[in-house]
């Protein structure tokens, strides 16, 4: 998060960001990697420009009860594996009552006492049936991914977070 907060003011892009951040995480040699999803909305516009280093894709609700899409136009290696990977950026339009929700892969690979996966159509069925505010959604989701490991300690970091349009 330093690497990207640090970055030159000529580098405004979703892609170049990354691109920047990758180039710095390898000159550390950490020995290890960092995925990330950076995205920059446009409140005028209501534009999402986009770019993505790994993560689990985001999730796009149209309206309330409406469709569920995969931001999944574009995709790259994590931060810190490659310095000469390169990014590519997409966009999505989007409308009042659209939500987009971002999770960590902590959260489809949390497993239950059989070491079954709360896996992405899960996860899509708990976003589906949730109601309008991001609020009632990270707690639905909270809570069946609780009730999906049964007590047992999760494995990896959880994070969740969700955006309505208005």
């Amino acid at each position: 998060q330093a690497v990207l907060h640090a970055h030159p003011a000529r580098i405004a892009r979703p892609a170049s960001l990354l691109m920047h951040a990758n180039r710095q995480l390898c000159r550390k040699r950490l020995g290890g990697f960092v995925t990330g999803f950076l995205g920059i909305y446009e409140p005028g516009t209501r534009r999402l420009t986009y770019s993505n280093a790994g993560h689990p894709p985001p999730l796009l609700r149209r309206s309330s009860h409406g469709p569920i899409f995969v931001l999944d136009e574009v995709g790259s290696y994590p931060l810190g594996i490659d310095d000469a990977e390169t990014f590519e950026e997409a966009g999505v339009q989007l409308e009042p009552g659209d939500t987009v929700l971002l999770y960590t892969d902590g959260i489809t690979e949390a497993r239950d006492t059989n070491g079954d996966q709360f896996d992405p159509r899960r996860l899509m069925c708990v976003f589906r049936d949730s109601g309008d505010r991001p609020a009632e959604l990270i707690d639905r989701l909270r809570q069946a991914v609780r009730a999906h490991e049964h007590g047992q300690v999760a494995r990896d970091d959880q994070t969740l977070v969700a955006a309505r349009v208005l």
